[in-house]
């Protein structure tokens, strides 16, 4: 179990909670632990949070959370689930989960391939008297942003990289830059260059076949047959150098930008920013490992929370 100076984290300041964070760690080796006080964000009636961060998997971290809950005793307990994922765990909610065989839940638990330490956590809130929030937002609206995030090419083409068709997936993409550029040389002189949205390409790759285009398009001796001819030999040569590892390389970091923005920052400040406005004035959030880091540093950062209705819109 977590040290039993625990219940008094509150009183001895950032020193006094590094401390008991640090030998928390040492304690549970299967969890994050972070003391974090986000009062300069929301005023000094913000609770203490005691963030959890825990792979979803693993059974050794679920304990682990289950017995800090146990020994700390919060007024609330913050999970990384929305409703929809709360009733995939507890579908006839967490009493009737209870009341279960003690061999019916332990098989349940068995099977169940994330969120572990999720149902761990819930069932210890409800065991110590614990209010449990649902602190993240619908899956759906995550899949939706992450989805937006991305260029349509880079869709695209992902989904065939995804599906085996990398030969495909490179002549979509080189066919949507292709078309993009030759709207852009083929331009009239006086018109303003055309915004490219080429994304599964490397992008010094465009700049280049972009100036290509432009330079084209401002040469008056040239005729429009002359002027596309010219450029669809540049971009021939660029798809040959290329051979398909930068398509590779800007696929993967576009999703990971994606992924990065959508999955990770944003569900990061949603969560601590519900976590810190609960009522109670020791809180427990247990997360995904992958949000413990960026959400203590959110949490050192006084800027004000982002309003929660443009982190909740679904493009």
């Amino acid at each position: 179990p977590p040290p039993a100076e625990c219940r008094i984290v509150g009183a001895g300041g950032d020193d006094a909670r590094a401390r008991w964070a640090e030998a928390a760690c040492a304690a549970m080796p299967a969890v994050d632990v972070r003391a974090l006080l986000p009062a300069p964000i929301v005023g000094a009636a913000s609770p203490l949070v005691v963030l959890l961060g825990a792979r979803h998997d693993s059974e050794e971290a679920a304990a682990e959370v289950a017995a800090a809950i146990t020994a700390l005793r919060p007024e609330d307990v913050g999970l990384e689930l929305c409703e929809r994922r709360f009733r995939r765990l507890f579908p006839f909610g967490v009493e009737a989960f209870q009341v279960l065989p003690e061999k019916t839940r332990a098989a349940m638990r068995a099977k169940l391939p994330f969120g572990k330490e999720q149902l761990a956590a819930a069932l210890s809130a409800r065991a110590v008297g614990a209010r449990v929030a649902l602190c993240d937002r619908d899956s759906r609206i995550t899949e939706a942003r992450v989805l937006a995030h991305m260029p349509t090419d880079v869709l695209l083409a992902g989904s065939l990289a995804a599906l085996g068709a990398e030969s495909m997936a490179a002549f979509v993409a080189w066919l949507h830059a292709s078309w993009r550029l030759r709207r852009r040389c083929l331009a009239r002189a006086e018109a303003e260059p055309e915004m490219l949205r080429i994304g599964a390409l490397p992008v010094e790759v465009v700049d280049a076949l972009a100036a290509e285009a432009d330079r084209l398009a401002a040469d008056h001796s040239l005729t429009r047959r002359d002027r596309w001819t010219a450029l669809r030999g540049s971009i021939e040569a660029a798809a040959a150098t290329d051979a398909g590892d930068g398509l590779a390389w800007t696929l993967e970091a576009a999703l990971h930008e994606a992924v990065t923005a959508c999955v990770i920052r944003e569900r990061d400040e949603l969560l601590l920013a519900r976590l810190a406005h609960l009522s109670g004035q020791l809180v427990v959030g247990v997360v995904g490992v992958a949000h413990a880091a960026g959400m203590a540093e959110r949490a050192a950062d006084c800027r004000p929370f982002s309003d929660e209705r443009a982190l909740l819109e679904r493009p």
